[in-house]
C-alpha cells in the first residue's frame, strides 16, 4: 500500500468531492468531502491519503491532522497605565476639594472623570 502525506488548501467542493491543491503545487487531489469535517473552500488541510492510479479518482483518506487551536493573545502589563490613572484620579480629587462647592458644573465634570478613572482602575487592576 502506497501512502502520501498531503498539505494544501481545498479549492472547491462539488457533489461531495473536495479538490485539494497541494502546497507543493503538484496536481489536484480529489477526496470525499465527508472525510474532512467542515470541508469548505479555502480550508487548509493536512491529510494522509492513498494515491490512485487514475488522476481523477477519489483518494481514500487514512488520517488527518486537526488544525491547531489559535494561540491566546498575550495580555500586556498594565501596571504603568494603572499608576498613571491613579495619579490623575488623585490630582482630580485634590482639584475638586480645592474648588469646594463654588461651581457646581465644574465639580460635576471632575466627579464624572473621577468615576471613569475608578472604573478603569478596577478594570485594569
Amino acid at each position: 500500500m502506497n501512502i502520501r502525506p498531503v498539505k494544501g488548501v481545498i479549492d472547491r467542493v462539488v457533489n461531495g468531492v473536495a479538490a485539494i491543491v497541494p502546497d507543493d503545487r503538484t496536481r489536484e487531489i480529489y477526496v470525499a468531502a465527508a472525510d474532512i469535517p467542515g470541508a469548505r473552500e479555502g480550508l487548509h488541510v493536512d491529510l494522509v491519503i492513498i494515491p490512485q492510479d487514475n488522476p481523477n479518482a477519489v483518494c481514500p483518506v487514512l488520517g488527518r491532522k486537526p488544525p491547531r487551536p489559535p494561540k491566546p493573545q498575550k495580555i500586556r502589563n498594565f501596571a504603568s497605565l494603572v499608576r498613571q490613572m491613579i495619579k490623575t484620579r488623585d490630582r482630580l480629587r485634590a482639584t475638586r476639594e480645592e474648588l469646594g462647592e463654588e461651581t457646581g458644573g465644574e465639580t460635576d465634570d471632575l466627579q464624572e472623570k473621577i468615576d471613569w478613572l475608578d472604573k478603569g482602575i478596577a478594570l485594569f487592576s
